[in-house]
């Protein structure tokens, strides 16, 4: 029963995540058509077992439930959604390769070898070639992206977890297929549902991690997008050329500038975290954990300030947000000052008309009047 509803709200979130891909993530370089593609299959594959074993439909309409050699066709969609994940240069033929293989062999089976059980061999040996193919396209990836073990961002994180859940779900439908005595379909019936507890913690790593579903460049995008003030701090690419001597700190952050950038913009975004730090490369590093050297890089060649004048405006800015929330309404600008961690009140005062082009007071009767 528990597992039954367990495969029943792994449907419906990948219905619900295929949606948000289809309707809100027109460019992602992160989620791929091929993964949307596995949402809609899990999910139906899901959803269509689960009811009918919770008696809410007395009959199946799954291809997979009625006939198991239909898994490997599944097990294709699946493949090329790992493939496509950290393919270095896309192979056009090898998507389709891997989609004929399948084609045939079903063909061929349900023509001339209608048992499974006659034909275990070729479907275990394409189930482990299925899963070697990404593995050496994994290996591919990092070897170019060279990412520090200590040091992955989310979507590297991602692809692992993918990769290792997919060992397992291989090695356990080979353990259930030759190890396990019994009707076939019982073992395809077994296999959808209690990997659906596998599919539940790799949908819910995704919610929890948004840069992985929406990618950096879309996130980037909104965040700038939800910005108090339209000011131009960071830029999405290279402002000036980078220093020969810089080059090999380049090589080693271009894989994860899109997420750093995205990490900054979030602490920047956060109240909480503005409320108690003045952000500068010290800070930000300890926030975020990003090397120091990394951020150091960011602020030569990605912002179109200075550490100390993006420091000054970021806090310029939440005292901003502030105003506009009727801190002052209570407060005293002096408190506001204080609030922002600007030593004096002359600081404060010297710094917003810098970053705002008017005094506070001058601000405050502006909001005023446009109110």
């Amino acid at each position: 029963m528990i597992i039954e509803v367990i495969a029943l709200l792994v449907s419906l979130l990948c219905f619900g995540i295929a949606l948000l891909c289809l309707f809100y993530l027109k460019k992602n370089d992160t989620i791929n058509i091929h993964f949307i593609a596995v949402l809609i299959i899990i999910g139906l594959q899901r959803f269509d077992l689960a009811a009918f074993e919770l008696g809410l439909t007395s009959k199946t309409y799954s291809p997979v439930h009625l006939y198991s050699n239909y898994f490997l066709l599944v097990f294709a969609f699946y493949s090329n959604f790992l493939i496509s994940l950290v393919q270095v240069q896309k192979n056009k033929y090898l998507t389709i390769i891997s989609f004929v293989l399948p084609v045939l062999y079903v063909i061929i089976v349900n023509l001339f070898l209608p048992n499974f059980r006659w034909n275990k061999i070729v479907v275990s040996l394409t189930l482990v070639v299925y899963y070697i193919i990404p593995f050496i396209e994994l290996i591919k990836y990092f070897k170019i992206s060279k990412p520090k073990l200590n040091n992955l961002d989310a979507t590297q994180k991602w692809i692992l977890l993918v990769y290792l859940i997919t060992g397992i779900m291989v090695f356990q439908g080979l353990k259930f297929f030759w190890f396990t005595p019994g009707n076939e379909t019982i073992f395809v019936k077994s296999s959808i549902l209690y990997s659906s507890v596998i599919w539940l913690v790799l949908l819910c790593y995704l919610l929890i991690n948004p840069i992985i579903l929406f990618g950096e460049k879309n996130l980037l995008k909104i965040l700038v997008k939800n910005h108090s003030q339209h000011i131009k701090i960071w830029s999405s690419s290279l402002i000036t050329r980078v220093d020969s001597k810089d080059l090999n700190v380049y090589r080693t952050i271009l894989s994860n500038i899109n997420e750093n950038l995205y990490l900054i913009k979030t602490l920047e975004s956060n109240d909480e975290v503005l409320s108690k730090y003045v952000l500068d490369v010290t800070q930000i590093s300890k926030l975020t954990s990003i090397p120091k050297y990394h951020i150091k890089f960011l602020f030569k060649y990605y912002c179109f300030c200075s550490v100390k004048e993006y420091s000054n405006t970021i806090r310029i800015l939440f005292a901003v947000k502030l105003i506009k929330n009727g801190y002052l309404e209570f407060k005293t600008i002096a408190a506001l000052a204080q609030k922002c961690h600007f030593e004096s009140r002359i600081t404060f005062f010297n710094n917003f008309k810098k970053v705002m082009n008017l005094s506070p007071t001058e601000y405050i009767k502006t909001l005023k009047l446009t109110r």
